[in-house]
């Protein structure tokens, strides 16, 4: 007769799977006054299995957050519950925007001790009482309270995002709330103590008009329409000056570059793509003067996988494309600071980035 374990039940009362909107999933805390130990896919199995089997020697609360498992974390979880106490008292999982492996033993058995949570995205419009909970909730938490035009006022300007989602056995472009931006910015509330949140409070901030200007520029300025880019570079520099937006602008360029390049290697799959573009597969690669593998664990470069997705559905250009777009930026950027003005750094520009055109710097020094 196989022997079962008797802690079985228990141990998987103290796990949570999360599947659904990274940035809900997060920002609930279950645990209060706990010693919170986060891990990674980086965290090797054996730092893993002491962890979830120690001996706690202080008596304190202990929870594991562990983000984006692999495979093999997963099975060595699923291990240790069948088989072994966990000593810990939580263990938080996620595994969020379709990220988990139904077909594992470790999905099987947390969908049949019914431990899997999915938030999922809360789209504009269609279930907008969602959004509102999830506001009042946040604002609960925060011990703050708002009242109804204010909260009007926020259904109605809060930043969206398209991303997409996936139904059934295929994935559809939604609207969605920018949650981190949104809560982002009701933190700068809370910093200055406001306990009633009014229209005015929220006219102040500046999370309906900024970030989501600049990435709905960025986007324009993957298309050909010359008139919609310049008119994008002149008002982003009133409010946020030309060298923040073409930076920013540089930085997703880098980032749609590197999309692109896996993309023409035949390399489809997110998990694949986040990885290469983390480079996880090569972070501990690097020998010390020993010739011996360097045993500390190195962060690696963290990649949202809502970001690569909506890179994924925005990318319309090839590589070569993106990387003329980068060097007629760099060279706007180099005019500029060398004092060339606007009016006539943009015009080129712009026509530039929508005529797949190299911008050739045309700053010169009088001496």
């Amino acid at each position: 007769m196989k022997k079962t374990n008797p802690n079985l039940e228990s141990n998987w009362q103290k796990v949570y799977v999360y599947t659904g909107d990274d940035f809900i999933s997060r920002i609930y805390v279950l645990f209060d006054d706990c010693i919170e130990e986060k891990f990674d896919t980086t965290t090797s199995i054996p730092k893993l299995q002491n962890t979830l089997q120690g001996i706690n020697l202080f008596g304190s609360k202990r929870v594991v957050k562990l983000y984006n498992p692999n495979a093999e974390q997963l099975k060595t979880i699923n291990d240790i519950l069948n088989s072994s106490k966990l000593t810990i008292d939580g263990l938080q999982v996620y595994c969020c925007n379709d990220t988990l492996d139904g077909r594992s033993g470790f999905a099987s058995k947390a969908k049949s001790f019914n431990r899997i949570l999915h938030y999922s995205h809360i789209e504009v419009n269609k279930y907008s009482s969602r959004f509102q909970n999830f506001i009042n909730d946040w604002l609960i938490g925060n011990k703050v309270n708002i009242d109804y035009s204010a909260q009007e006022w926020l259904n109605e300007n809060s930043p969206t995002v398209n991303i997409k989602v996936k139904v059934g056995t295929s994935k559809k472009d939604v609207l969605v709330y920018d949650l981190p931006i949104i809560i982002n910015e009701l933190n700068k509330l809370i910093d200055l103590d406001c306990k009633k949140i009014t229209v005015d409070d929220l006219q102040k901030l500046d999370f309906f008009s900024s970030e989501k200007d600049i990435f709905a520029f960025i986007e324009k300025c993957m298309s050909d329409n010359t008139e919609g880019i310049l008119k994008g570079l002149y008002a982003l520099n009133e409010s946020h000056g030309h060298q923040a937006v073409l930076m920013i602008f540089l930085s997703q360029l880098f980032f749609y570059l590197d999309v692109a390049g896996l993309l023409e290697q035949k390399i489809y799959d997110n998990k694949t793509i986040l990885e290469e573009i983390s480079l996880q597969p090569y972070i501990k690669k690097y020998l010390n003067d020993n010739y011996e593998e360097i045993v500390k664990e190195i962060p690696i470069k963290s990649v949202n996988p809502v970001r690569l997705d909506i890179t994924k559905h925005q990318l319309k250009v090839n590589s070569q494309q993106i990387s003329n777009k980068i060097n007629s930026v760099l060279s706007a950027i180099i005019d500029l600071r060398n004092s060339l003005s606007e009016k006539i750094v943009f015009p080129y520009l712009a026509l530039c980035l929508s005529k797949d055109r190299l911008y050739s710097p045309m700053s010169y020094n009088i001496y």
